[in-house]
């Protein structure tokens, strides 16, 4: 049988047909997980507690979430202190100090060799940042394209 351009199905390639399934797939799982969770939950309370029902089981969460508030409320008042000015600038200068080991002793000598080695060490986070919606990530990328060029060359 020969095959004419009009009678050719054509299958999408991996590519094509893989943000699709994708998204199928990963609104299937969560939905799995939901519901075995819901029911280790429901099996949880019907064993220790002896609760069947989902008003039973949203009252005994509200009364053990109650009486752990209760008991945890001591050591939510010990909180530590902030960080003095002098704590920060130690703790500048281990990260400082141990970029340098890790670097070699001529990279003192370079200049900007600090800034180079912040950058390297925040663009984890640039990247998190530039993945959030458009608008912040424009602005973000704006902004360090402000800083890109107040540096000298």
């Amino acid at each position: 049988m020969a095959q004419g351009s009009s009678s050719f199905i054509v299958r999408p390639t991996t590519a094509e047909a893989a943000p699709n399934r994708g998204a199928r797939r990963r609104r299937a799982t969560i939905r799995g997980d939901a519901i075995v969770g819901f029911l280790l939950l429901k099996d949880l309370f019907r064993r220790n507690v002896g609760v069947n029902s989902l008003a039973g089981m949203v009252f005994a969460t509200a009364v053990m979430g109650r009486e752990l508030h209760r008991i945890t409320a001591p050591l939510r008042k010990a909180r530590p202190k902030r960080p003095s000015f002098v704590d920060t600038m130690i703790a500048a200068a281990v990260v400082r100090e141990a970029a340098y080991g890790i670097a070699g002793e001529r990279i003192r000598r370079t200049p900007f060799a600090g800034r180079l080695i912040a950058f390297a060490l925040l663009r984890p986070a640039i990247r998190r940042i530039e993945a959030m919606p458009a608008a912040l990530g424009h602005m973000v990328r704006a902004a360090f394209r402000g800083v890109r060029a107040a540096l000298p060359t």
